[in-house]
């Protein structure tokens, strides 16, 4: 603060940042200890918008582009190992680079998610009067894996206590390596959700803009719906009870509800990857 700089001249100047020019009239400073700095007429002019959570700036007034912002600090290496990739063996350099580089955004175990801050998941229903459906019936051994994952998701923040009128039973499905999914038979809740405007795009579309493309990779967010919060008002109606009888209710997005598909969609189009859409990256 309270520091003035030497001017010699002014200039017009043309720059790339990632595939795109930008055109701006710049002052020049022999003195200068980075080679561009952007004001505040280049932000406005472009509806930048700065993203201190993630760290980056959303910019482009006809093209949306994404620019990691100055100053970022430079992340400690835990020395786990690398996720497998499938890419070539003469790519794996390069690959492991970028997955070391960006090691704080992987999560290769189970713990606390960290959630996005710009999105919510609301309902809104037609008919606002509670029920309260009953429960299944569960074998012991479904029961126990229920107590289980019920303990494990409050511990990490996932669900919470509740004392809400609504109540939807619990469903237990099975994957293919065996394990039990945590699901909610949310169809009596879903029958009274207002629809959303949100359309996910189709295949067929993402598909013909891959162009002649020949390497392709893929991102799979850890248990992605969780990353988004519910809106306060929401997490009431997705409330559920265990066989022991404990009442809980979503803080964050779970699977099976209308328009949850959206409220994802909206956030990895809008939020996630703006401005690489249909560039590099495509959402399925």
């Amino acid at each position: 603060m309270g520091v003035t700089a030497e001017l010699t001249g002014r200039t017009k100047m043309t720059f790339q940042a990632r595939g795109q020019s930008f055109t701006i009239e710049a002052f020049v400073m022999p003195r200068a200890r980075q080679d561009v700095v952007l004001g505040n007429t280049f932000l406005r002019e472009e509806k930048a918008v700065i993203d201190y959570n993630r760290l980056v700036l959303h910019c482009g007034a006809e093209k949306r582009i994404t620019l990691s912002l100055m100053g970022r600090e430079p992340q400690q290496t835990s020395g786990a190992p690398l996720p497998r990739t499938g890419f070539p063996a003469e790519l794996k350099p390069q690959v492991d680079k970028v997955l070391r580089d960006f090691e704080h955004v992987l999560m290769p175990g189970p713990g606390r998610l960290v959630g996005t801050k710009t999105i919510q998941h609301e309902i809104h229903l037609t008919n606002p009067r509670p029920f309260q459906l009953t429960p299944y019936h569960y074998s012991e051994d479904k029961r126990i894996e229920i107590e289980r994952q019920v303990q494990e998701m409050l511990a990490n923040g996932v669900i919470e206590p509740s004392n809400s009128p609504y109540n939807s039973p619990i469903v237990l499905a099975k994957k293919k390596g065996g394990q039990w999914r945590f699901c909610i038979d949310f169809r009596r809740l879903n029958e009274l959700t207002v629809d959303t405007a949100q359309q996910i795009p189709r295949i067929s579309d993402a598909l013909k803009d891959l162009g002649e493309a020949t390497v392709f990779s893929t991102l799979d967010l850890k248990s992605g719906y969780w990353q988004i919060p519910m809106a306060p008002e929401a997490g009431k109606y997705t409330a559920f009870t265990t066989p022991t009888g404990g009442a809980y209710q979503f803080r964050v997005m779970p699977f099976g509800l209308k328009g949850a598909p959206g409220t994802f969609q909206r956030m990895m189009a809008q939020e996630v990857l703006t401005g690489y859409l249909t560039s590099s990256v495509w959402s399925t």
